[in-house]
């Protein structure tokens, strides 16, 4: 027989903790995980998908025929590679992996990098955009608490009773 939900929630029957006290709420369905994570995770993801939708509208303009086929191909393939890392990276910080800071914080300095220098050039609305998504990005990445959710060396552990098995 499937545990109760007092049980899943909290690893004793009648929703108290083993010491007969009851247990506080997490902020989160994972204990500890931050709420910053989430905002991080999905800023990365909604990158990720311009990312592959840059590769498809890449490919559009390749079938097309345009006289840049070459580098088309070669945008492309740099497109798909960003949204792969992007999404890998973003399932990692969910997991609390320390290896996910990296890759986001790099793509997103080198996204302030170009923001600034296409600022430069042609003063647009859409540089500022980036640059302060990259910054915003960035100064999520920087908190105690983020970095202590990806700084663990193990990913964490369900408590028993917690994920609905015996």
């Amino acid at each position: 027989m499937p545990p109760s939900s007092s049980t899943r929630s909290t690893g004793s029957p009648s929703g108290s903790s083993p010491s007969g006290r009851g247990s506080p709420r997490q902020p989160d369905e994972v204990a500890g995980r931050p709420r910053l994570v989430w905002a991080v995770v999905v800023a990365v993801w909604v990158e990720a998908l311009a990312a592959a939708a840059a590769v498809v509208a890449l490919l559009v303009v390749l079938v097309r025929g345009t006289q840049l086929a070459a580098a088309s191909v070669a945008l492309a393939v740099l497109a798909a590679g960003l949204a792969a890392v992007l999404a890998a990276a973003g399932r990692a910080l969910l997991a609390g992996r320390r290896w996910a800071r990296s890759p986001v914080i790099t793509v997103h300095v080198l996204v302030v990098a170009m923001a600034v220098a296409s600022w430069r050039t042609a003063p647009a609305p859409w540089p500022a955009v980036g640059a302060a998504l990259g910054v915003l990005v960035v100064a999520c990445l920087l908190p105690r608490s983020v970095v202590s959710w990806t700084d663990r060396t193990s990913p964490p552990r369900t408590p028993a009773g917690q994920d609905g098995r015996r």
